[in-house]
């Protein structure tokens, strides 16, 4: 039976010149929207179905709308512990037997958790996937939970949070969130919390599948080497009779958006010999119109060698050892993150250079230069992460369970291309207003 229900900041990550200097003519590069079937079912599942024959590999990817927004309140980790224990067995599979077949004929199956989804994941080539694809709908639809993997499970996740207290950045990062958000969404840490992991059960976690891992709150894409029609009908016939269950929970925060009304400082102090800064903002979601102009604002101050911040901060005052900036994309309010790595005693000349060199954009604009730099990364960027099969079917996903629907990555790359000047000194008025200043130092 079935339960009823950025990247690590300081890689500098250069797209080779012969890639940022494309011309870009998308019409040719990339597969329109109205290549893209897009079906939803009576039970509202949403399927996303695009052939590609360029090679002779089919991806499916499974997204279940939640993540980390959508656990309970002193319940941190449970959507990271229940997509572990997806693959840990069946009502029909151990493990072992899942796995067995899966890697004994070439193929991948594995699972991400995300903040706003989590999401469960197909890769095979075409002759295989007959063999493969009742593994993942198996994992997916009627997945036991076993009490004997629960413990050791958890017992890796608490490894991996003790282990992540040696990253100074991940932990500063960690108290720029929890000061932005409280311990409510994205101020939670994916992972969680040691004591809150070791207090979750086998009934969070079917509670959590039976509110989450539902019909109306999936959305599934399958892109490769297959006809679309032969590929529409089997996924139907798998999941049409799916039970729509007792509905998806809705997180708190919603998407109301988050301000502050004053600047705030936060601080650690750890063992170590260099201070790690954050300044940083709230800042849209994906959804905002406002986020591709941020998207390429932060490419322009913070991203890469030459970058304002990387210039100023670093060629020109000599302040830090790295600097940069970030803006990950979230269902709700997300932030604008600029950081900066320092000796102790610099870390408050390098905030004030941040913010200088914001007050520069502000006031006087980027060069041409740096607006075509921007635009080309950017795009050199997107088409970097669509040149497999797998890229693809997540992109497409991605944005339709984000709530922007498939055909924004379509969209995206016109976006970025409309950005102006004046657009960039506009978002920085809106958004760049009262600021969380958190720091770690020895």
């Amino acid at each position: 039976m079935r339960f009823k229900s950025e990247k690590r900041p300081f890689k500098l990550f250069l797209i080779p010149i012969a890639v940022a200097l494309i011309t870009f003519s998308f019409s040719s590069h990339f597969p329109q929207a109205n290549q893209v079937e897009k079906i939803v079912l009576d039970n509202g599942l949403t399927l996303l179905i695009k052939e590609n024959h360029t090679s002779n590999i089919v991806a499916l990817e499974a997204f279940v709308r939640g993540g980390v927004r959508a656990e309970p309140e002193g319940k941190a980790g449970l959507a990271e512990l229940t997509q572990r224990m997806l693959l840990k067995g069946t009502e029909n599979r151990t493990e072992e037997e899942i796995f067995t077949r899966v890697e004994s004929v070439g193929a991948k199956l594995f699972q991400k958790t995300w903040p706003d989804f989590g999401a469960v994941y197909l890769l095979s080539r075409k002759a295989t996937m007959d063999e493969v694809l009742p593994v993942w709908r198996d994992v997916l639809l009627h997945p036991s939970f076993p009490a004997s993997a629960l413990g050791s499970t958890k017992g890796h996740i608490l490894d991996e949070i003790e282990a992540s207290r040696d990253d100074k950045f991940e932990e500063v990062y960690r108290k720029f969130r929890a000061t932005l958000y409280g311990d409510k969404a994205y101020g939670k840490p994916m992972l969680g919390y040691k004591d809150t992991v070791k207090s979750l059960s086998k009934e969070d976690l079917i509670d959590f599948y039976e509110s989450y891992y539902i019909p109306d709150n999936m959305v599934i894409t399958a892109v490769g080497d297959f006809e679309a029609e032969e590929m529409s009908q089997r996924l139907r016939d798998y999941f049409a009779q799916l039970e729509v269950g007792k509905g998806a929970q809705k997180s708190k925060e919603g998407k109301d958006r988050i301000e502050l009304t004053e600047n705030k400082e936060v601080s650690l102090r750890r063992e170590t010999r260099v201070a790690w800064s954050i300044l940083g903002y709230p800042a849209p979601p994906l959804s905002s119109p406002d986020y591709p102009k941020l998207k390429l604002l932060y490419t322009v101050l913070g991203r890469g060698m030459s970058s304002r911040l990387f210039e100023k901060l670093r060629k020109e005052k000599g302040l830090v050892y790295s600097t940069g900036s970030f803006y990950p994309s979230r269902l709700g309010t997300s932030h604008f993150v600029n950081y900066a790595v320092s000796a102790p005693g610099q870390a408050e000349k390098a905030k004030e250079a941040i913010l200088q060199v914001i007050r520069e954009i502000e006031e006087g604009g980027i060069t041409e230069e740096e607006m075509s730099r921007g635009k080309n990364y950017l795009k050199g960027q997107f088409l970097m992460e669509h040149e497999t099969v797998q890229q693809q079917a997540w992109r497409l996903g991605w944005y339709e369970t984000m709530g922007v629907g498939y055909e924004m990555d379509e969209r995206y790359p016109k976006l970025i291309e409309q950005v102006t000047v004046q657009d960039l000194k506009e978002v920085i008025r809106e958004y760049f207003d009262h600021y969380i200043w958190a720091t770690l130092k020895p």
